[in-house]
């Protein structure tokens, strides 16, 4: 991917972008996004970083093993980590058979209209969705330099097969219209280029994660992972 320099306004930079402490007073680390588990490897070159606390990073890796092992076991049918399940949920299904065990009691078998038999995969939503925001909030703050602190207005969180074609039709549309970003922000320098971009979404991996950051009425962001989960993440 084309690496950009942030010219944003510095005063944001000194704070972690999740829950706002004075970085310098506490050990940071640096963040990947979107999380590189939900990547395959080799990650792409000058993958996506942002600073964060450590506490931060630290409290999100569970959930994001979490995410990622469900992930692979909604695609491919079953907590078995198959050859063709993506690296990431096949470590973490392999590695945590507790979490194995976890996700595979939350499994509904029910008989479809053509009277063949099939599953339904029920997630703890509140890991996958503590996931999406993360995500979210570490994509506008690369793109757009500025943080998102607090709860989102809006979050919303579908696998593709089961979302209606307007609908769909509405979320691949990206419209950045005349409310361009700052001047000096990585997403403005991006328009701007084209480059690593299509129909307005930035890739990062084609197939694997897609995402778009624009503004209307406020912050939106919204992520394709591996052609799966569409999900959106909206701050007013």
């Amino acid at each position: 991917m084309k690496r950009y320099n942030d010219f944003t306004d510095e005063r944001y930079k000194g704070y972690c972008l999740h829950c706002a402490a004075r970085l310098g007073k506490m050990r940071q680390t640096r963040d990947h996004v979107p999380s590189k588990v939900l990547l395959d490897r080799p990650l792409p070159d000058n993958v996506h970083v942002v600073d964060i606390c450590e506490k931060c990073n630290n409290g999100f890796s569970a959930d994001e093993e979490y995410f990622a092992a469900f992930l692979g076991t909604a695609m491919f049918g079953g907590v078995d980590p198959v050859p063709n399940m993506f690296e990431g949920a096949r470590r973490a299904l392999r590695g945590n058979l507790k979490l194995a065990r976890e996700i595979a009691e939350r499994v509904e078998r029910f008989t479809d209209e053509d009277g063949i038999s099939r599953l339904t995969w029920y997630p703890d939503l509140a890991r996958v969705r503590s996931v999406v925001v993360k995500n979210a909030r570490g994509h506008v703050f690369h793109e757009l330099g500025q943080p998102c602190h607090g709860d989102p207005s809006n979050v919303f969180i579908r696998p593709l097969i089961n979302t209606e074609e307007e609908l769909l039709a509405e979320f691949l549309l990206v419209d950045h219209g005349s409310a361009w970003p700052e001047v000096g922000s990585r997403l403005l320098q991006r328009l701007y280029s084209g480059e690593d971009m299509a129909d307005g979404w930035i890739i990062v991996q084609p197939g694997v994660y897609v995402y778009t950051v624009f503004e209307d009425d406020g912050v939106i962001v919204r992520s394709i992972i591996r052609e799966y989960l569409l999900t959106e993440v909206r701050w007013s």
